[in-house]
């Protein structure tokens, strides 16, 4: 038998940097599972709708040895559907940000119950 253990979330993401990033369009938010620190970047347009997540995930991408590598998704269209705005159409990336960035995921949105 195997035993297995959740993780346990705070509720709250800390944020850094006034709260900015590494640069003026960008914010960083910080949970805390366990003993563990996880970082997410978000990337944020003027109008302050997210545009990009960069993070560390888990994987194997192209084979890889499984481990924790750059990841990160793209958002680019929003849709209002019945007043309420969506990101309806977002592709995802593993190494992101690298010379070996293939893509992993893309979807779209198209309709809203």
């Amino acid at each position: 038998m195997i035993a297995s253990r959740k993780p346990r979330a705070r509720a709250i993401a800390t944020f850094r940097g006034r709260p900015r990033g590494p640069d003026a369009d960008s914010t960083l938010a910080t949970w805390h599972i366990d003993d563990h620190v996880e970082t997410v970047q978000l990337g944020v347009a003027a109008d302050g709708a997210l545009r990009e997540i960069s993070m560390s995930r888990g994987g194997n991408p192209g084979g890889a040895p499984h481990g924790r590598h750059p990841f990160g998704i793209v958002v680019e269209d929003q849709t209002t559907f019945d007043g309420i705005r969506l990101r309806s159409k977002v592709r995802a990336f593993w190494e992101w940000g690298t010379d070996r960035q293939t893509a992993a995921s893309s979807s779209e949105l198209t309709s809203f119950p």
